[in-house]
């Protein structure tokens, strides 16, 4: 008697019992569902920055409210203590 062309349903592999029944993929998605709301909600509660001209920064240089400042050739970035 020749093979069935296609298997019965009782011939059908089902995982063991316990095994997940999802796929790689769905766990690769949710991971990056999350890496991706983490990212946005990190970069949303950061302050922004503000331009000072030279005698703002130079005020609040001399009443020591600035943290740490580095100078480039043509801009100063600084960092204002809390």
């Amino acid at each position: 008697m020749p093979e069935p062309k296609y298997p019965r349903p009782s011939q059908k592999k089902t995982p063991p019992k316990g095994t997940p029944n999802f796929s790689f993929m769905w766990i690769l998605g949710i991971v990056f569902v999350i890496l991706l709301s983490s990212f946005l909600f990190n970069s949303a509660n950061a302050p922004s920055p503000t331009e000072l001209t030279i005698n703002e920064f130079q005020r609040l240089a001399t009443e020591q409210k600035i943290e740490s400042a580095k100078v480039h050739e043509t801009e100063i970035i600084g960092v204002l203590k809390p």
